[in-house]
């Protein structure tokens, strides 16, 4: 009988457009990946992100004022429930597969 490897833990990862209004800081919840093992870094994220086409930034600054942050750092303001503001959503395998392939999105 073939022995099972433990099932990693995974957890839900975000990519948040952070927003400076009237001297406050607000985040945008833009994209949601789920089911990213515990294993994966920041790093790994990323660079799936980029060779799936999906770059974040504002003008020629990869990243700039744009987090990719794990569901227990995400920022208070974003409420209990921020999936209910629409973000894109997507699975860590999906994005792995090239299935979550779109072109670079900037601040409007």
């Amino acid at each position: 009988m073939e022995k099972q490897s433990p099932r990693q833990p995974d957890t839900d990862w975000g990519v948040l457009h952070r927003v400076l209004q009237d001297d406050e800081e607000h985040h945008l919840l833009r994209l949601v990946i789920t089911g990213v093992p515990e294993r994966a870094g920041r790093e790994e994220i990323k660079e799936a992100l980029e060779k799936a086409g999906r770059t974040y930034g504002e003008g020629p600054y990869l990243w700039g004022n744009y987090r990719l942050l794990p569901r227990p750092q995400w920022p208070r303001d974003l409420g209990s429930e921020p999936e209910n503001e629409q973000a894109e959503s997507l699975t860590f395998s999906d994005l792995l597969d090239g299935k979550g392939s779109c072109g670079t999105v900037e601040a409007e």
